[in-house]
């Protein structure tokens, strides 16, 4: 670091977590339901929980994050909309209080689902500085990350 070289090479690591997301089976998402209470998981897996949430919960899901990004959420509207049919409930808190915590592509899907299932979408900000990540599944399973 003293040296000047860069200690982390982040467009190697965005090219890498895209290739992991690609490899994602039906056998990853088996695996979810044989980890140990308190198990720990890479950065690179809570995508397939994200995922196995919305495709397989039966009752409700929490999502807790700092931003909502239509950069993750284009790939999930199908799949929160097939959750939201099954009548599962989805209730996203996001924010860090500023504005750009959520985007406009991101919001107007969100909004939109709310007015097509209003007792089952909800989404809010948390106008805190909140850098947690957590997902609660059907409050069997919780994965929780952070940095502060």
């Amino acid at each position: 670091e003293r040296e000047g070289k860069i200690l982390f090479d982040f467009a190697k690591i965005e090219k890498e977590h895209k290739e992991l997301e690609k490899q994602i089976t039906i056998y990853n998402y088996s695996e979810i339901n044989s980890l140990d209470n308190g198990s720990q998981i890479s950065t690179y897996e809570h995508p397939k929980f994200f995922d196995y949430a919305l495709k397989y919960s039966k009752k409700e899901i929490f999502i807790i994050s700092p931003w909502i990004k239509w950069i993750v959420m284009q790939d999930k509207t199908q799949d929160i909309e097939n959750a939201l049919k099954r009548g599962v409930k989805i209730l996203f808190f996001y924010g860090m209080g500023q504005n750009k915590d959520i985007d406009n592509k991101s919001k107007n899907f969100l909004e939109d689902m709310n007015q097509a299932y209003p007792e089952l979408l909800s989404f809010s900000t948390t106008n805190q500085h909140d850098h947690s990540k957590i997902i609660i599944c059907d409050r069997d399973w919780m994965i929780t990350t952070s940095f502060k």
